[in-house]
């Protein structure tokens, strides 16, 4: 194995992670609405409801499709300030 091969690796690898850690810390994550802290658990997910989506045939033919839809309340508490909110969340599958 030649040495600018090795080179090569180590720096694609030292650059993947970086971009990596990156992309891990910059993600969206949901904070607290009364003082930001993204310090937050999920304390419930209660199940709503459910329906059928029903999708028509496509243009060429062929079989229309179904997926279910299911709404749940997703209960969160802060760990910084203690406050409690609920957020409604609809699942597709």
């Amino acid at each position: 194995m030649s040495w600018y091969l090795v080179i090569g690796l180590i720096i694609g690898l030292v650059l993947a992670g970086t971009v990596l850690t990156i992309l891990w810390y910059t993600r969206p994550r949901p904070r607290c609405p009364e003082c930001g802290s993204p310090q937050i658990g999920q304390v419930s997910k209660e199940p709503l409801g459910m329906r059928d989506v029903r999708f028509p045939p496509a243009v060429l033919g062929g079989e229309g499709y179904t997926m279910v839809q299911i709404s749940y309340r997703i209960t969160y508490r802060c760990n910084e300030c203690r406050a409690r909110w609920s957020k409604t969340v609809t699942e597709t599958s």
